[in-house]
C-alpha cells in the first residue's frame, strides 16, 4: 500500500490548503439562503402532507403530486422533523456547512487510507484540499441542497468498499458491506435524481469490496437490491421531472433544462450531437466555481470584481484543475497501460472509471448548468483524482505520481484565491446577513439573518387580514422566507409556481388560488402585482390575503 502513494512532504502545505478551506466554508455562514436550498424542502413534503410530495404549481397535471415510494419515506420523515424544529435561514446555512465539513473529513480519511500512513497522504491532502477551496467552490458545497447527502453517501459508500474488516471474516464482511452501501444508495436515490445517477458508483463499490468465491452471493444480492432501488427511483424522478400534461408552456421550460428536449424531433441530430459532445467536457463545471460580476440567478451580487482580480483568480482556478485532472488521467492511462485488462481487478480502476462515466453522462445530458451542480462534480472529480493518483506503480523508486512541489503552489494558489475572494466578498455578505427576510438585487435569495422579526411580521400581517391560526391552512401562496414558518400548512403553493418563472399560462393568480381552494397568500409584498398588493395586509415587506380577500379582489383580474 505503501508504494501507492508519495513519500510524504512537508507539513505545512497540508495545513495552508486544509486552514483556507475551513475558513472558506466557515465564511460560507454568512452566504444568503440560495432559492433552490428552499425550493427542495418544499417539494420533499411527503412527511407533512401524507405521503405526497408537491411542485411549486399543479400545472405538470398528474406529476404535480408525487407518491414517493415507500424506501423514500425515513429521509422525508428526518427532513420534515429537522426542518420543523430548526426553521430558519441560518440552520439552513449551518446545515450547508455541517454537511460540507463532514464531507471534507470523509475525503481526508479516504485519503488516508488509500496512501497508507498520514505521512504519505499530506501532498494529496495539499492537493485535494486547495482544489475544492479555489474560487467559489467553497460557497458552493456549503449550499444545503440534496447534492450533499447524495456525496456524504457515494463518499462512505466507496469509503465502506476500502474499509478493512478482518474480525468479521470474508463472508461476514461482504455482506456487512453490501448491506450498509445498498442503505447509503436508498438515502441517495430519495434525495434526488443524481442519486440514481451515481448509482454506477455503489455498484462498483460492492463490487470491488471483497472478493473470492465465497464473496458471490453477498455482493450479487446488494447489487440486485442496488439495481431495484435505482430503477423504481427513477421512474420516480423521471415522473417528478416529466411536464406532459396541464401546461404546454410549462411543459417547453422544462424541457429546455436538458438533452431530452433534443430528443423530440424539433432539433436536427447535429445539435444534438454537438450538445452531447460539449457537456462531456467536465471543465464547463470548473467555469461555474469561478467568480463572475453576472452570477446566475444573482445567487452573490453583481459586479463586484474589478476585471484585473477576475482575470487573474479565474485562470488560478482554471489552470489548478486542468493540470489536476491531467496528472489523474495519465497515471490512470499508465497504470492501464502497464497492466493491460488486470487493471479492472484494482479496485480504484474500477471506481473511477464509475465516477468519470457517471460525470460525463451528467454533463452530456444538460442543456442548461445552475451553479449548483459545480457543488456535486467537482468534488467526485477530486474522488477521481485521488483514486488516479494513488494507483500501485511500477517504478522501482517509488517516485509520486506528481511532484511534491506542486502541493506547496496549489495550496499557495489557494490562499490566494481565497484571500483576494474574500476581501470582496465578505463586505456586501456581512452586509446581507444584517438584513432580514428579502435583499435588494438579489431577487432569488433570502438573509441568514434576523428571521425573529421576519417571523413577528408575518404573524401581524395574517392577523391584520383575519386569516385563522387555530388550524392547517389550504394551499397556502408562500415564498422562500414565508415558507419556513408556514411549513406545516397543507400543500402550499410556491410563488414561482404561481406568479413567476414556473407559472406557465397563468396570468390570473387570484383566479388559480380561488380555484384551487387557496386559504389565502403571505408573501413579500414586492412579488405581488399591483392589484393584489393594494388588497393586501401589510407588515413589514410581508403582505398577506386571506381567502375572503382574495374573493375581494377576484373581480379585478
Amino acid at each position: 500500500m505503501a508504494s501507492t502513494a508519495t513519500r510524504g512532504g512537508a507539513v505545512w502545505p497540508r495545513l495552508i490548503a486544509l486552514a483556507g478551506f475551513v475558513v472558506a466554508i466557515v465564511a460560507g455562514l454568512l452566504l444568503p439562503v440560495y432559492t433552490d436550498e428552499i425550493g427542495w424542502r418544499f417539494q420533499e413534503r411527503a412527511a407533512v402532507d401524507h405521503g405526497v410530495d408537491i411542485a411549486f404549481s399543479d400545472l405538470c397535471g398528474p406529476n404535480s403530486l408525487g407518491h414517493a415510494p415507500w424506501f423514500m419515506m425515513p429521509a422525508r420523515w428526518y427532513s420534515a422533523m429537522a426542518n420543523q424544529a430548526f426553521a430558519d435561514p441560518w440552520f439552513v446555512r449551518v446545515e450547508g456547512v455541517l454537511c460540507a465539513g463532514l464531507w471534507a473529513m470523509l475525503l481526508w480519511w479516504l485519503i488516508v487510507r488509500l496512501t497508507g500512513t498520514r505521512a504519505q497522504a499530506r501532498p494529496l491532502h495539499a492537493l485535494a484540499f486547495a482544489l475544492l477551496g479555489l474560487g467559489l467552490l467553497p460557497f458552493l458545497l456549503v449550499m444545503s441542497r440534496p447534492e450533499q447527502p447524495v456525496m456524504l453517501a457515494m463518499t462512505m459508500a466507496i469509503i465502506t468498499a476500502f474499509a478493512p474488516l478482518p474480525r468479521l471474516g470474508e463472508r461476514t464482511a461482504a455482506w456487512v458491506k453490501s448491506v450498509v452501501i445498498v442503505l447509503l444508495v436508498t438515502i441517495a436515490a430519495s434525495y434526488h435524481l443524481k442519486g440514481v445517477l451515481y448509482a454506477p458508483v455503489a455498484l462498483a463499490a460492492i463490487a470491488v469490496g471483497a472478493s473470492g468465491r465465497r464473496t458471490w452471493l453477498p455482493r450479487g444480492v446488494g447489487i440486485g437490491l442496488v439495481v431495484t432501488i435505482t430503477l423504481a427511483a427513477a421512474h420516480y424522478w423521471v415522473d417528478r421531472f416529466r411536464c406532459t400534461a396541464g401546461d404546454p408552456l410549462l411543459a417547453a421550460h422544462y424541457a429546455h433544462e436538458n438533452v431530452a428536449s433534443l430528443l423530440t424531433g424539433s432539433h436536427p441530430a447535429s445539435g444534438l450531437l454537438l450538445q452531447l459532445a460539449s457537456g462531456l467536457n467536465p471543465l464547463n463545471y470548473v467555469a461555474l466555481a469561478m467568480a463572475d460580476n453576472r452570477p446566475m440567478s444573482h445567487w452573490v451580487p453583481d459586479g463586484l470584481f474589478p476585471p484585473a482580480l477576475l482575470i487573474a483568480v479565474n485562470l488560478l482556478v482554471l489552470i489548478s484543475w486542468i493540470v489536476v485532472v491531467g496528472l489523474a488521467l495519465r497515471a490512470l492511462v499508465r497504470f492501464v497501460a502497464d497492466t493491460g485488462l488486470r487493471a479492472l481487478a484494482q479496485p480504484r480502476v474500477l471506481i473511477a472509471l464509475a465516477i468519470a462515466a457517471c460525470v460525463m453522462v451528467w454533463g452530456a445530458s444538460q442543456l442548461r448548468r445552475n451553479v449548483y451542480e459545480a457543488a456535486h462534480v467537482l468534488p467526485m472529480l477530486v474522488l477521481f483524482a485521488v483514486l488516479c493518483l494513488t494507483l500501485p506503480r511500477r517504478d522501482p523508486d517509488g517516485t509520486a505520481a506528481f511532484p511534491r512541489w506542486l502541493a506547496g503552489a496549489a495550496a499557495l494558489f489557494a490562499v490566494i484565491s481565497q484571500a483576494a475572494l474574500a476581501f470582496v466578498l465578505l463586505p456586501p455578505l456581512i452586509a446581507a446577513a444584517r438584513v432580514p427576510g428579502y435583499l435588494d438585487g438579489q431577487p432569488f435569495s433570502v438573509s441568514v439573518g434576523g428571521y425573529a422579526q421576519i417571523r413577528r411580521d408575518i404573524a401581524r400581517a395574517m392577523d391584520q387580514a383575519g386569516m385563522p391560526r387555530d388550524r392547517r391552512l389550504n394551499r397556502l401562496l408562500v415564498d422562500d422566507v414565508t415558507y419556513l414558518a408556514l411549513q406545516t400548512d397543507t400543500l402550499p403553493l410556491h410563488r414561482l409556481g404561481v406568479l413567476e418563472v414556473w407559472n406557465g399560462s397563468i396570468t390570473d393568480p387570484v383566479d388559480y388560488l380561488r380555484r384551487h381552494n387557496s386559504d389565502g397568500v403571505v408573501v413579500g409584498c414586492r412579488y405581488l402585482p399591483p392589484a393584489m398588493r393594494a388588497g393586501a395586509a401589510r407588515a413589514g415587506e410581508i403582505c398577506a390575503i386571506s381567502r375572503d380577500g382574495l374573493a375581494r379582489l377576484d373581480d379585478d383580474f
